[in-house]
């Protein structure tokens, strides 16, 4: 049975028995380790702050470039964080299942167009007559994505072009485009058309954003006091400030605002190709009611724009851009970069996060803490961009906690080599170590790698030293019990688990444990464990020897308590055996001694009549047999056991040949009874003098005329239950499974009987009735005989006890011995 032991961590604190209060050792200072640890996590965290701060979009809206149509927040060149944004906002653009192609119809200056009507730019009355063919279609609007800022050499084909614009307006909105041309830095000079061109249209910008890796993705809703073209073209209040406008003309400002990231479109718009709409192929009734964009997007004939705006494309013309673009305003498909102060909050309460996280976690379950956090941002800024028009700019927050990890772990790493460095080293300068470290031929040159075998010879210490404790406790000969400074149990060893039911377990409080199976009043008020030295007894009436020893007192090291519970129940009946022999020898032995030498001295001095022989001889005989009595008792202990196999049979006729001089002087019949064969392993001297004694005793009690018999039968179904009663505890202990089948002898006589109230007292060494309850003293006049057959009969492992006979007078004496040798005991074991 191994040595039970409780978990490392410690138990809850068992309830307090009245009287009883638990020391208070008060919260535990935090060690000088942890006040590192907790200094560095903070150093850490400060750090990690401020960069993912740095990393987000705060800095720029400080440098006045807050508002850009840029995932970024920038146009100048990407570095790689900036690039891992833009990588994330075309993969949500991509993703994002909200495409819409909107209301616009494009008039497509195509390939087709051109090589039907010619290069690109066409003539004035070519556009002119296009222009007509769209007003014979009444749409509610129309955008022009062509310039018109300088005048042809046909000046009919300009009034003529005028005319028609002129005649669209009349029926329709007409928005034309507005260009720029950068003079300088800072200073950009506005492209308008042509006041007679411009007189009733509504005047809107045409630019779109170009990020800083040369990809468009959003716009400007005002530039230069101007709406965009796609906004002018969606919303009818959108007009421009042509006040401004011509200021910033002349001051050659161009200021933008408003900027908006355009959700992603599939491409899909209706078209409409130039040349056909033209020729008459194609009825302009389908432009009736609706919004109509009008540029090129034949190679060569207009700009051409990189941007994941179109999904499957990596290409568009202007004028499909603000076909994308006015989809988006009409869905509401429009994305704004998270405010700087909401990005930076949502940063470092995760940042914050995950630092608490790492710090409560184990290495293993940091990483996936770390590695789920980052594929939550990711699902968390795609989602803000689908659902609520919110780009979260997530690279910096992603990379910031990318490196949390890393650092933290590192700083974990080398906090735990230098503190198991630290007690290798400790171990290694000991001087009092029990087992020698082991030689090793080449350490290796590589450092870790050295240092982890120190460690390792460390840890081998500590596990050869905790096997040793451990093993010391179980092999400790008495039982021994462990607790801690708050007596709980930790540690029981198989002697007290065996020697005690039920046995304490791991956490039970060790005093209210001994207060239950140790009966000391004095120990329900203990309030301290060394109070408990001294002899106490148990439930079952042993005594016990507690040892108590204090491990740890005025260290720094936890206290621990080790209880050693010795059993001194043999010493104490040794000592009331010799007490009860002391009071033989000074009063049973005496006094036939003391008589003879008074017979003697009256003979001698008061000249009294001759001495009686008769009398100095009875004494005489009684001093001898009981100093026989007293010699064979003393023996039977003494004589070491030499089992043998024995015929009951003849073992019985034996005894009863050997009692027929005794028996026909008294007038009494012995018998003795049993079927052969009855062969019994036991030592036939003890056994024949147990019988030898039970038969002399009943022959003493039966009236003349009367019998004393001796019979032997089997046991078939083993010892029953009464013998395993008769036994003593250490016996029943090695035998749990029962004992073996063995045979009943019994010895009857025609006596007087024996009192049930004394039945149980017969067989104490040195017991007589007369002197305990005051009745006959014919028992025995030593009371060592019957105690002589019931020491030898309990070293045979056998039992014996004394009933009345059935329907008759007499006593009845009845002895069970198993059959075979596995019950005998042998002298040391008596001793025990």
């Amino acid at each position: 049975m191994a040595i039970r032991s409780a978990r490392p961590v410690a138990p809850p604190e068992p309830p307090a028995s009245p009287g009883r209060t638990a020391p208070d050792t008060g919260p535990a200072p935090a060690t000088a380790p942890d006040r590192r640890a907790r200094f560095e996590w903070a150093l850490l965290l400060v750090l990690l702050l401020a960069l993912v701060v740095m990393l987000g979009p705060l800095p720029a809206q400080f440098s006045g470039d807050g508002q850009t149509p840029d995932p970024t927040g920038s146009v100048i060149r990407p570095g790689p964080i900036d690039s891992l944004d833009l990588f994330l906002y075309d993969e949500a653009l991509r993703r994002d299942d909200r495409l819409h192609a909107g209301s616009a119809i494009i008039i497509d200056i195509d390939d087709d167009s051109l090589g039907q009507v010619g290069r690109w730019p066409w003539p004035r009355l070519i556009i002119a007559s296009l222009v007509d063919r769209i007003a014979d279609g009444h749409p509610e609007a129309v955008a022009l994505d062509i310039l018109f800022t300088e005048a042809s050499d046909q000046p009919l084909a300009d009034a003529a072009l005028a005319d028609s614009l002129r005649r669209l307006a009349a029926r329709s909105r007409l928005i034309l485009a507005v260009g720029r041309m950068p003079r300088e830095i800072g200073r950009d000079l506005p492209l308008f058309p042509l006041p007679a061109f411009a007189a009733d249209a509504t005047l809107a910008h045409a630019f779109f954003v170009t990020g800083g890796d040369g990809l468009v993705r959003g716009l400007y809703l005002q530039e230069g006091w101007l709406p965009a073209l796609a906004l002018a073209l969606t919303d009818p209040t959108a007009q421009p400030d042509r006040t401004a406008a011509g200021k910033a003309l002349a001051l050659g400002r161009w200021p933008a605002s408003n900027g908006r990231l355009v959700g992603a479109t599939d491409a899909a718009f209706e078209r409409v190709s130039a040349a056909a709409l033209l020729r008459g192929d194609v009825d302009p009734a389908r432009l009736r009611g609706r919004r109509v964009l009008v540029g090129a997007t034949a190679v060569g004939a207009g700009d051409q724009f990189a941007t994941p705006l179109l999904i499957d494309r990596v290409q568009a013309s202007g004028v499909e851009l603000h076909a994308a673009a006015m989809a988006a305003l009409e869905a509401g498909h429009v994305i704004k970069p998270l405010p700087p102060a909401a990005h930076t909050a949502i940063s470092v309460a995760v940042i914050i996060g995950l630092m608490i996280a790492l710090w409560f976690t184990r290495p293993w379950v940091g990483l996936l803490t770390t590695a789920g956090l980052i594929g939550a941002l990711v699902i968390v800024t795609f989602m803000l961009a689908w659902h609520s028009g919110r780009w979260l700019q997530p690279a910096g927050l992603i990379l910031t906690g990318a490196l949390a990890y890393p650092l933290w772990s590192w700083r974990r790493l080398t906090a735990a080599s230098a503190g198991l460095f630290a007690q290798a080293r400790r171990l290694e300068r000991a001087d009092d170590r029990l087992f020698p470290a082991p030689l090793r031929p080449q350490p290796p040159r590589e450092p870790i790698s050295a240092q982890l075998i120190r460690v390792q010879d460390a840890a081998d210490q500590v596990e050869q030293l905790n096997r040793f404790l451990k093993d010391t406790i179980q092999r400790l000969p008495h039982p021994v019990l462990v607790a801690d400074d708050r007596y709980r149990v930790m540690l029981v060893n198989e002697q007290l688990q065996a020697a005690f039911r039920p046995a304490p377990v791991a956490g039970e409080s060790m005093l209210d444990w001994l207060g239950g199976a140790l009966t000391q009043p004095a120990l329900q008020s203990l309030t301290a464990a060394r109070e408990l030295q001294g002899e106490f007894r148990d439930t079952e009436g042993r005594h016990w020897m507690v040892d108590v020893s204090e491990t740890g007192r005025g260290t720094q090291t936890p206290k621990r308590w080790l209880i050693q519970l010795v059993d001194i129940t043999p010493l104490r009946l040794a000592e009331r055996e010799r007490e009860e022999a002391l009071s033989f020898l000074s009063h049973d032995l005496r006094s036939p001694q003391a008589a003879i030498l008074a017979m003697i001295d009256r003979a001698r001095h008061e000249g009294g009549p001759a001495l009686d022989l008769d009398e100095i001889e009875r004494q005489a005989r009684r001093a001898l047999s009981l100093t026989d009595s007293f010699l064979q008792y003393a023996r039977v202990d003494a004589k070491p056991m030499v089992p043998g196999e024995i015929d009951l049979e003849i073992l019985t006729t034996e005894v009863a040949d050997l009692a027929w001089f005794t028996a026909s002087t008294r007038n009494v019949r012995v018998h003795a009874e049993g079927p052969p064969g009855a062969m019994i392993r036991a030592d036939a001297e003890l056994l024949r003098r147990a019988l030898t004694n039970l038969v002399e005793n009943g022959i003493r009690h039966t009236p003349p005329g009367g019998a004393v018999r001796i019979c032997h039968a089997p046991l078939p179904d083993g010892l029953p239950g009464n013998l395993a009663e008769g036994l003593s505890g250490n016996l029943s202990e090695r035998l749990p499974n029962g004992l073996p089948d063995g045979w009943l002898l019994t010895v009857e006589d025609d006596g007087p009987g024996v009192p049930a109230a004394i039945r149980e007292q017969i067989f104490r060494p040195f017991w007589q009735p007369g002197r305990d309850h005051g009745g006959p003293a014919h028992f025995g006049a030593a009371g060592l005989g019957l105690a002589m057959v019931h020491r030898c009969i309990v070293r045979h492992g056998g039992s014996i006890r004394v009933t009345d006979r059935a329907n008759a007078p007499g006593a009845r004496f009845e002895i069970r011995l198993p059959a075979g040798p596995a019950a005998i005991i042998t002298e040391q074991e008596s001793a025990h």
